[in-house]
C-alpha cells in the first residue's frame, strides 16, 4: 500500500508545499483510527537484520525548536526515532501514542524525535510543519528532513521495503534495539486494529526493558 513511487508512506498525496501554505494535508485522527481493515503494516523479516546493529551516521535534520541533535549528544539515553509525514494514516494515529511514550518516559531516559519528510521531496516551510504538530498534540522535537536522508540511509536504501513510517528505537549502547518496519501502533481502534495495538504494547515493553539496562560507561 505504500510505495516508492508516487505514493511513498499514504494513501493521498500530500500536494504542494509550498512556504505560503496554512495547513498541509492531513486525515482527521478520528477517521483514520476508525478506517476498517486490513491495515498494511511492513514486513518484520527486513526489520529482523537491523536488530542489535550500529545505525548509520545521524543525518544533519533542521530541528524546529532550533536545536542541534546528534547520537553523540544523545548518548546514554534510549533513542526513539518516527519518520512521518502528512496525509498518512499510519502517521496521525502513531504519533498520539508517540507522545504518551514521551510523557510517561521522557523523565526515566527516552527520548522522542520525529522526522518529517515531505512527499514528494520538496522544501516545507518549518511553521507548516510545525503546525500539523500540534495539532496531533505532539510536544517531542520534531526535526525536518526534505531530501529523506534519514529514512533513505537507515531504510530504504538497506532494505527492499517500501514503507518509509519507520519506527527505529535504540538502546543506551547505541545499538538499534528494535525497529518497526512501517505502520501503525496504538492503543486504540477498531477489531481490525488489533495488529496495531499488539505493536503499541511490545514497544511499550522493549521501551521499559531498555531502560532498565545500565548506561554504558565511558571512555575517561
Amino acid at each position: 500500500m505504500v510505495f516508492k513511487g508516487p505514493l511513498v508512506l499514504v494513501l493521498a498525496t500530500a500536494g504542494s508545499l509550498s512556504p505560503g501554505r496554512a495547513d498541509l494535508a492531513s486525515i482527521p485522527p478520528a477517521e483514520a483510527l476508525a478506517r476498517p481493515g486490513p491495515i498494511g503494516r511492513g514486513s518484520d523479516a527486513e526489520a529482523k537484520a537491523f536488530i542489535g546493529t550500529k545505525p548509520p551516521p545521524f543525518p544533519a535534520i533542521r530541528w524546529l525548536d532550533g536545536e542541534k541533535r546528534s547520537l553523540e549528544t544523545l548518548a546514554g539515553r534510549v533513542i526513539l526515532i518516527r519518520s512521518f509525514t502528512n496525509a498518512c494514516p499510519f502517521c496521525v494515529t502513531s504519533m498520539p501514542a508517540l507522545e504518551t511514550l514521551h510523557r510517561n518516559y521522557g523523565r526515566r531516559g527516552l527520548t522522542v524525535l520525529g522526522v518529517y519528510h515531505p512527499k514528494p521531496k520538496q522544501p516545507v516551510a518549518s511553521d507548516d510543519v510545525a503546525r500539523f504538530a500540534r495539532s496531533l498534540g505532539v510536544t517531542f522535537p520534531i526535526g525536518l528532513d526534505a531530501d529523506w536522508r534519514l529514512v533513505e540511509d537507515w531504510w530504504l536504501a538497506r532494505t527492499e521495503g517500501d514503507w518509509t513510517s519507520v519506527t527505529w528505537i535504540l538502546g543506551r549502547d547505541g545499538l538499534i534495539r528494535y525497529l518497526h518496519p512501517g505502520g501503525e501502533y496504538h492503543a486504540e481502534g477498531g477489531p481490525d486494529h488489533a495488529r496495531c495495538r499488539t505493536d503499541e504494547h511490545d514497544i511499550r515493553r522493549i521501551i521499559e526493558r531498555l531502560l532498565a539496562e545500565p548506561a554504558p560507561r565511558r571512555p575517561t
